[in-house]
């Protein structure tokens, strides 16, 4: 793919952007727990926290993971 054309969005809805501040070892183990599922960062954190506030969350289904 040509670097320089834009890539096309899929639009996931409207979202809230939040910024987290965790230990390093702490956001390590989150970032391996995720790649393991095979999510993205987001939906796994977004997974995780529906089962514990009880709001149904869709993943990001179709979105690459980035290398």
């Amino acid at each position: 793919m040509n670097p320089h054309m834009a890539k096309k969005k899929t639009y996931k809805g409207e979202r809230d952007r939040h910024t987290l501040r965790l230990p390093v070892d702490f956001s390590a183990a989150v970032r391996a727990k995720a790649r393991a599922a095979g999510m993205s960062l987001n939906d796994y954190i977004g997974t995780q926290l529906a089962g514990v506030v009880g709001v149904p969350y869709d993943p990001q289904e179709g979105l690459q993971l980035s290398a």
